[in-house]
């Protein structure tokens, strides 16, 4: 599959307890495909990601939480917004066994994008549907940490908080609005 350019990432992965496939190597194509220009391979890798941390295959889950987490940090293009599916994803799914790392790279992202959001902002490298679709997903993940993680330190509350009060907003789009759940 390899030799037809098909991505396969996501596959090796959720089989990679039953084949024999060197985890380290594995990890580094992961790490590669994370870092590609290509939108495909990010998103192959990103699904990637997921089954290991959901699954701790292989015992990899430490290293791709952190390859999420710089992922996280550092991406300013629209694998992002894949990206914080991801994290959502996992925050349903996981709750309070949340890794800390993870969960501070998240509230992270969403305190720095509360000032790098803005609709006209050029500081992210995406169209004006794209930087809705950001918000949309900001805004729920915001709001799945307010539902999953009740207990998080006040200064993160309070970024949660105020992505809130932005999907209040009557001049926000629909779909941002509409993203908060019901807290």
């Amino acid at each position: 599959m390899r030799d037809q350019k098909l991505n396969t990432l996501e596959a090796q992965a959720a089989c990679c307890h039953i084949v024999d496939i060197e985890s380290y190597f594995l990890l580094a194509r992961i790490t590669d495909a994370s870092q590609s220009s290509d939108y495909q391979k990010v998103v192959d890798a990103l699904k990637a990601i997921l089954l290991i941390i959901q699954k701790d295959l292989k015992g990899l889950q430490s290293e791709a939480v952190l390859l999420l987490c710089q992922i996280l940090l550092w991406d300013r293009s629209k694998t992002l917004i894949q990206s914080l599916w991801i994290v959502i994803r996992l925050v349903r799914e996981m709750k309070e066994k949340l890794p800390l790392k993870l969960q501070s790279a998240a509230l992270k992202l969403i305190e720095r994008l509360k000032d790098e959001n803005f609709y006209d902002s050029e500081r992210l490298n995406l169209s004006f549907n794209e930087k809705i679709e950001l918000r949309k997903a900001v805004v729920t993940l915001a709001s799945e940490f307010a539902v999953h993680l009740p207990n998080l330190e006040s200064n993160s509350l309070s970024v949660i908080d105020e992505w809130r009060q932005i999907s209040e907003r009557p001049n926000e789009f629909a779909e941002v609005r509409a993203a908060w759940r019901g807290v």
